[in-house]
């Protein structure tokens, strides 16, 4: 991949990670992120409410009309979710 450098290619990878799994659990990735973005840097979501920011558990804010549709539309047999060891991005 060409993005400069070890870390500018990691960070690539976690970006589109993220936007992926939003996909894969039908959610609009652009929608999804802007929200959780602003909730986290606001505050309104606690520590311990992080979960609920996950793609699988997101309800997206009721102004969020504003970024176009929230749930994508397409046939789901079930949602996907991501190991919590993927999420984990301490380093030993």
């Amino acid at each position: 991949m060409f993005a400069g450098s070890d870390g500018a290619a990691e960070h690539w990878a976690i970006a589109m990670t993220l936007i992926q799994t939003a996909k894969l659990n039908g959610v609009e990735p652009m929608a999804w992120l802007t929200d959780v973005l602003e909730r986290v840097v606001s505050g309104r979501t606690r520590i311990r409410d992080l979960h609920t920011l996950l793609p699988w558990n997101w309800q997206g804010r009721s102004g969020a009309a504003e970024y176009g549709q929230c749930r994508l539309n397409f046939p789901q047999k079930r949602r996907l979710k991501i190991p919590h060891f993927v999420l984990d991005q301490s380093r030993p």
